[in-house]
């Protein structure tokens, strides 16, 4: 084995012990390791002094080794690394050698992180982390088929964003997180919650996740994360006239859409002019460029609220000059309109009569991969996935 080889096993697996007590605390916070950065700099996170520790250790290794040694385990980086290792790469620099320690962490992390085979073969329930902190749990746990059962009590609350149970905040099963390692399905978990309150005289079970625990005051953070302003889509506004404004969804600050797709917000603005509503939406990115411009995928539509009926429909790539498109952004109102129009260049044109469904299913599908649109179209889009 080559020294470098040798010195790359060494950081990828120094002192286990570090790497899995920084991927208990991240787990046990509800975050992942593509946020490592934000965990080390929050002295507040539950997560940190655990990630402090490791990144430490690797820092101290990297720092021991040679010049040479460094630039080669750089070099040595996958693609992902290599993107997140960005900037200043000389690595006589402290600076330079703080990054790619956090590099390796983030990535030595991630390799156990997400892996799935605990799920598939799970502890026996002897070794469940939530009920050794709260073992009264035990008695609303049914052991056939390894659910909870969803009921609020005096001290249990259950929400889409996980489960307060008194001093601590107990999360759902992986296998209820958007692609299996995400946030939670809080769509669904919302409307099961829902159910439940509405029909008390039905028994629902959910499933829980046995290797993550945290103090409840983890679960208020993730609580804040999301941001609404103005209404939600609703089916009975349509065809009124008064029904008109704007309405900003944001992502939360550290989702994987904001850190790895650069998106800010859907911004969604109806109005109204005799017999026909006009409804714009636009997502607003922080820093998707193509050259000098930020790209944001846009449509336009108009409603003959007379007939009840959707008459046209376009959807364009809205293309603004980099250095002014901050003047779009929302800060606590509607978005400013850039100094310089965009450029527009349009993608598709219907005119026509447009039923509700296709008018809703071609709007979610032209913003595929925002999932900020089906969340502002709620169970009108819901009803079909």
């Amino acid at each position: 084995m080559d020294r470098v080889t040798a010195h790359i096993n060494t950081l990828a697996t120094l002192k286990s012990t570090l790497v899995d007590d920084s991927i208990r605390a991240i787990q046990d916070s509800d975050d992942f390791p593509v946020f490592l950065s934000n965990i080390l700099n929050d002295k507040g996170h539950f997560a940190h002094a655990a990630c402090t520790r490791f990144l430490d250790a690797l820092r101290t290794e990297l720092e021991s080794a040679s010049l040479d040694i460094r630039q080669q385990v750089a070099g040595s980086l996958n693609d992902y690394c290599i993107w997140r290792f960005n900037g200043d790469r000389d690595l006589s620099k402290t600076s330079a050698v703080n990054r790619l320690a956090e590099v390796i962490a983030e990535h030595a992390i991630q390799q156990v992180f997400f892996d799935l085979s605990p799920v598939l073969d799970p502890s026996p329930l002897s070794d469940s982390r939530v009920f050794s902190f709260i073992p009264r749990l035990r008695k609303s746990f049914y052991t056939k088929d390894q659910l909870l059962l969803l009921e609020d009590t005096s001290d249990i609350q259950f929400t889409p964003y996980g489960i307060h149970a008194g001093d601590y905040f107990i999360q759902y099963h992986r296998f209820l997180r958007r692609g299996f390692g995400s946030r939670f399905n809080m769509d669904f978990l919302s409307r099961l919650i829902r159910f439940t309150r509405q029909h008390p005289e039905s028994t629902v079970r959910v499933a829980i996740d046995h290797s993550r625990i945290a103090p409840a005051r983890e679960m208020r953070q993730i609580m804040e994360r999301d941001a609404w302003r103005g209404r939600p889509f609703q089916r009975t506004d349509l065809d009124d006239p008064r029904a008109v404004g704007i309405t900003i969804r944001r992502t939360p600050d550290r989702s994987f859409e904001r850190v790895l797709d650069d998106l800010d917000c859907l911004y969604v603005k109806w109005s109204a002019k005799d017999r026909l509503k006009t409804v714009e939406i636009e997502e607003l990115h922080v820093g998707r460029r193509a050259k000098d411009y930020v790209l944001n995928r846009y449509v336009h539509s108009i409603r003959d609220i007379e007939n009840a009926e959707f008459i046209h429909l376009d959807g364009a790539c809205k293309c603004y000059p980099a250095h002014e498109y901050g003047n779009r952004l929302p800060r606590t109102g509607e978005p400013c309109k850039a100094p310089t129009r965009p450029i527009k260049i349009k993608t598709f044109r219907i005119d026509g009569c447009i039923p509700l469904e296709e008018w809703t299913d071609l709007i979610t599908f032209w913003f595929r991969g925002n999932p900020l649109v089906p969340e502002y179209f709620g169970d009108q889009v819901a009803l079909k996935f």
